[in-house]
């Protein structure tokens, strides 16, 4: 909307939020047309985490060649804290501009929150803004980063300082990558799990409570953790939703990442994100529990993970 007075023009408008956070079952067999579908006839510029391409490259490769009739590049990246900064992102620029990518193409994250946090980065500054899909192969990934619309880097030694309020087109969730997890991972994404089921959710606290061992054991690739991912990522889209553009900074979302920030950096991101998360809810536990402000029995109960 335009407004105008004699002394001066105003513009109200408001972009509307709108993406979705689809669960597809083998995104990458060659029977499963779902990606191509919604890239259609577009250039696609992917990005993949070195990781997940050393695993998966070859079957993802197949795929493209298979199912894409437009240009496209599959372009794997360094997956570490120490490699999300400005100079990667201009790499990234630099090939999608190469490859010829247009306003109405697209780019494509497979990987960790580190890959989707710098190509959700990149595509909202590339022409001024591009589309972009997010596909996690990780569980942090699943239930946290590829969740919300916050992208960014690292910057002068401060994580995620420099970045863009952006949501994808759409969060494609295949819970296959789930089998070449490592235990340490699947640990580490748990620590976003818990702090959703004690800020919020009661109910998703017993279910894990109830079922700790196993999920790890089938890493969580079973009814009861398709149930509690789920639940996870309903949850932090129920919190995200009604302050997506963080105008209050009192989140409960937030619960996990007073101290972890500080312990990520100090240690040189030795300490992954989610391990730092859980390093911080059993701090604020200690701290509440002293404070007098939890009881010993739900101080205890959460101790218990850590």
């Amino acid at each position: 909307m335009v407004l105008q007075t004699s002394e001066k023009v105003a513009v109200k408008e408001s972009d509307s939020i709108e993406y979705e956070v689809i669960r597809v079952h083998k995104l990458f067999d060659l029977d499963n047309s779902t990606l191509a579908d919604y890239i259609a006839d577009r250039k696609c510029f992917v990005v993949i985490s070195d990781k997940v391409y050393n695993l998966y490259g070859e079957k993802i490769a197949g795929y493209l060649e298979k199912y894409l009739r437009c240009q496209y590049v599959l372009f794997p990246l360094e997956d570490n804290e120490n490699n999300k900064n400005f100079e990667t992102i201009q790499n990234i620029l630099y090939e999608a501009k190469k490859l010829g990518l247009g306003r109405k193409d697209i780019m494509i994250g497979i990987g960790g929150g580190i890959i989707l946090d710098m190509v959700g980065f990149a595509a909202s500054m590339y022409r001024r803004r591009i589309n972009y899909i997010r596909i996690p192969t990780t569980l942090i990934g699943y239930i946290d980063a590829g969740v919300g619309i916050k992208t960014g880097i690292n910057f002068d030694g401060a994580k995620n300082f420099i970045g863009a309020f952006y949501p994808p087109e759409i969060c494609l969730n295949d819970y296959a990558f789930l089998q070449t997890l490592p235990i340490d991972e699947l640990k580490s994404g748990f620590s976003e799990i818990l702090k959703m089921a004690i800020v919020v959710d009661r109910h998703l606290f017993d279910l894990v409570e109830t079922n700790y061992k196993i999920l790890l054991e089938e890493q969580f690739r079973n009814e009861i953790g398709y149930k509690v991912m789920h639940m996870s990522i309903y949850d932090m889209v129920q919190q995200l939703s009604t302050n997506f553009h963080e105008k209050d900074l009192m989140r409960l979302v937030d619960f996990g990442h007073t101290f972890s920030p500080f312990i990520e950096e100090y240690s040189a991101y030795r300490i992954s994100h989610g391990h730092a998360v859980g390093l911080d809810i059993a701090i604020s536990t200690e701290i509440a529990f002293l404070m007098k402000l939890l009881d010993k029995e739900s101080h205890d109960r959460i101790l218990k993970y850590f």
